[in-house]
């Protein structure tokens, strides 16, 4: 599932369309590159400019796809971010 949209409202920017199609195409091609024992799913997020983008990629559970509204329990990954901020 993947989803890019530009701001004001006015529809799907072309330019964040395409910029879309390159993302899930990035995220595609690292998963399938991964060890299938260690990455079940992965949901992602960019926002560059104006553009925003949400795609995931293999399964939550199995038989389950994986879609960018799936939660993931964080724990001590937040650290990272809380100590750089």
């Amino acid at each position: 599932a993947a989803g890019a949209a530009g701001a004001g409202g006015q529809g799907p920017d072309p330019a964040c369309v395409a910029l879309g199609v390159k993302l899930q195409a990035a995220v595609d091609k690292h998963y399938s590159n991964a060890p299938k024992q260690t990455v079940g799913g992965a949901s992602v997020a960019v926002i560059q400019g104006s553009c925003r983008w949400v795609g995931a990629v293999g399964e939550a559970h199995p038989g389950v796809p994986m879609t960018p509204a799936h939660m993931f329990r964080v724990a001590s990954v937040t650290k990272t971010f809380v100590a750089t901020t």
